[in-house]
């Protein structure tokens, strides 16, 4: 903003060379009534009403202090208004010291004395005002000019780097390929889905406030393993529509080793859905196969060559799911599950990182658009113009140094050094949250490394959750009961599981014998069911699920981290098994 500052600076001194000869002209006037008024209207009264118009044009009088006019977002909120207030404070800085310039006496070539103004030759005076405001205008657009360069040359550097990304990760079009897009284009066109996706469809083909948001809880698919669930059938009949295809996809990446990398949401999730299915069935072998290829999707999405890697996380959370389907459904859970949920997907840092640069340059040649072109619908009056302007020339030194800023905080917080359990945004991303950059704070780029952040803790923590079910496991099979709070203490500190992350530990009973027939595994960040910072051991999740369905709220972690559920008397580490909804059975047979 240097070159803007000094731009308004230019202006300040040009107006103030205006002020000055105004003063001086009608100082050199006999009829002092005369010019002692219009000097006192010309240039006191005049600039000061502009000024107060200026404020009143900003809307906030308080809001037009220094810092205001000194920080990049007050510059760019009130720029023609700060135009018009330092041209009045020079106008008058001006006209102030032509007053006293010009009322200072001086002898004349006769010897008489006379104001120190009629000395001064009138065709300078009337030449010097305008020539200096021709000046500042010259500069300020040879500066416009300068800005659009510049500008133009930093976006087609980072349009030149989004290009090579493209031309590097090409669409594979191998078997894979064809038989996943085959099996994506039959999912999109079956019209008798699962009754979650078919209500998600129409809700979504319904017209819709500006404001609202459509949400699709898949997470109510778990629900097909509560006894009579009305549901359940439909499920199961739209996993046996696609399970050719979906067979045939699922051998070419797992037995083949065939990669594909672009990865469509909907194919992961009737992935998830043909699990389920599976489980529901009774056939553990084919989940466990669905999972491994749940897990091969997710790794692929981290490769590196492909950019754009958030879908990553909602096949991860599709695996979970999955996962959580087992722990509710079988008994005990294979093995070869937890060995699948811990399997190292890949470097999750990394991909993050490479995400979150993409995602600055393409919001980098957004934004420099947006600056460069006009709009045919915006007002070509001189405030609107002065406004673009002013924009450009500013951000023509903005934009490259916060990216490089930027890119540096990215790098730092994104690398296999750094703590995957430091989640606070301040911390990570100071610049990011706190340099008023208006581009950035337009766009979605800081939910976006938020979310990265909130997706690098959750994943650590969920892997920290699983070894410790794994461990919950273990110990039940061998004392035969769950455990105490004091022994699930001592098994997570022999199990090294990480202190980073205080694991909570609660026990599922039923209502009316009392006995323990589930086991709760969660983070104190976990509220609700569909965050997957909290893995429910036994069959008790599914009438849990049942119970707490649409809002899936289990924890209010905003008062002292109060269940939803209700404990055992004096016992708040015991809670209750609610009764389901969807069915009139026993939804919890005990676990053997």
């Amino acid at each position: 903003m240097s070159a803007y500052l000094i731009l308004l600076g230019l202006i300040t001194s040009a107006w103030a060379i205006v002020g000055f000869s105004v003063a001086m002209l009608l100082l050199k006037l006999r009829w002092n009534l005369i010019g002692g008024v219009l000097l006192a209207f010309i240039g006191f009264i005049l600039p000061m009403c502009v000024g107060v118009n200026a404020l009143d044009q900003s809307g906030n009088h308080s809001g037009m202090r220094l810092r205001d006019a000194t920080t990049i977002f007050g510059m760019l909120e009130f720029s023609y208004e700060v135009l018009l207030l330092v041209s009045v404070a020079g106008m008058i800085t001006g006209v102030l010291a032509g007053t006293i310039v010009g009322l200072c006496p001086r002898t004349n070539d006769e010897g008489a004395r006379q104001r120190n103004a009629r000395s001064w030759t009138t065709w300078k005076l009337i030449v010097a005002g305008p020539l200096a405001m021709t000046v500042v205008s010259t500069l300020f657009f040879l500066a416009d000019i300068r800005a659009k360069d510049r500008l133009a040359q930093f976006r087609d550097k980072h349009e030149t780097f989004l290009d090579v990304q493209e031309e590097v990760a090409p669409r594979q079009q191998n078997g894979a390929a064809i038989v996943h897009d085959a099996l994506l284009l039959a999912l999109l066109e079956d019209e008798s889905p699962d009754w979650i996706l078919h209500d998600y469809r129409q809700m979504k083909n319904q017209p819709q406030p500006v404001l609202a948001t459509i949400r699709r809880n898949d997470f109510d698919l778990l629900k097909i393993f509560l006894p009579s669930f009305p549901h359940t059938q439909q499920v199961l009949d739209y996993a046996k529509r696609h399970e050719a295809s979906f067979l045939n996809l699922r051998s070419k990446v797992l037995e083949e080793g065939l990669e594909y990398r672009h990865w469509d949401e909907e194919v992961a999730r009737f992935t998830a859905v043909h699990a389920l299915a599976q489980l529901q069935q009774g056939d553990v072998d084919s989940a466990l196969n669905d999972l491994k290829l749940l897990r091969v999707m997710a790794a692929q999405t981290l490769d590196r060559r492909i950019e754009d890697s958030f879908s990553f996380v909602q096949i991860e959370e599709f695996r979970y799911l999955v996962f959580q389907g087992m722990l509710g459904k079988t008994t005990p859970v294979p093995d070869q599950a937890y060995d699948e949920m811990l399997t190292d997907v890949g470097d999750i840092d990394a991909s993050l990182r490479r995400s979150l640069k993409r995602n600055t340059s393409q919001e980098i040649v957004r934004s420099i658009d947006n600056l460069l072109h006009e709009h045919p619908d915006e007002r070509l009056d001189f405030a609107a113009i002065y406004q673009r302007v002013t924009e450009r020339i500013i951000y023509q030194e903005h934009i490259p140094d916060c990216t490089h800023r930027l890119e540096n905080e990215i790098n730092q917080t994104f690398q296999s050094t750094t703590d995957p359990f430091v989640v606070t945004p301040g911390v990570a991303f100071p610049m990011l949250w706190n340099m008023n950059e208006a581009w950035l704070l337009t766009s979605q780029l800081s939910s976006h490394a938020y979310q990265a952040i909130q997706y690098r803790f959750k994943h650590h923590t969920r892997l920290e959750l699983v070894k410790a079910v794994r461990m919950l496991q273990r110990e039940r099979s061998q004392k035969n009961r769950f455990l105490t709070q004091q022994e699930f203490v001592i098994g997570a500190t022999s199990s090294q599981l990480t202190s980073a992350i205080p694991l909570e530990y609660l026990t599922l009973h039923n209502p009316t014998t009392g006995k323990a027939e589930g086991a709760i595994v969660a983070s104190p960040l976990h509220a609700q069911l569909d965050d997957y910072l909290g893995l429910y051991f036994g069959p008790a999740i599914f009438p849990i699920v049942d119970a707490k369905s649409p809002s899936m709220k289990i924890r209010d972690t905003q008062f002292n981290g109060t269940w939803e559920l209700a404990s055992v008397k004096s016992a708040p580490m015991r809670l209750m098994i609610p009764t389901p909804k969807a069915s009139t059975s026993n939804p919890s047979p005990p676990m053997r």
